[in-house]
């Protein structure tokens, strides 16, 4: 019987070279705009930022929940749909708490106002 073992796995080959290197698009705190008023949105996900916008959009055909869709339907507005990444962050609880300080952040340097549900309320700037 003849044996052979390599040092290259197939699995590391997958990962380096058929894969994304980063997916920038995960791991991520996010922002829609409302078209109709200076209303934000600011979330989070460690899905797919695309993922997480289709359960969003998905509130509208009558499956789930969203604070943009309700938002949306109170007021009879729109949202664009495009969002805009501010920040990147692997750590499932530095995540979290970076959204929290961006929804204090954001309105203060924008004329935002953010309709968020805020996951920790942090009082670092009061």
């Amino acid at each position: 019987m003849f044996g052979f073992k390599s040092q290259t796995r197939l699995c590391t080959l997958l990962n380096s070279t058929y894969r994304d290197k980063k997916n920038l698009s995960s791991q991520v705190i996010y922002q829609y705009n409302c078209k109709n008023c200076k209303n934000s949105y600011i979330g989070q996900t460690s899905r797919d930022v695309e993922q997480r916008k289709r359960k969003h959009q998905n509130v509208f055909k009558g499956t789930g929940m969203s604070k943009i869709a309700d938002h949306c339907m109170q007021n009879k507005h729109t949202n664009d749909w495009n969002y805009k990444i501010l920040a990147i962050e692997p750590n499932d609880i530095k995540r979290v708490i970076k959204e929290s300080l961006l929804m204090d952040i954001v309105p203060e340097t924008t004329d935002r106002t953010i309709y968020s549900q805020k996951t920790y309320d942090l009082n670092v700037f009061q």
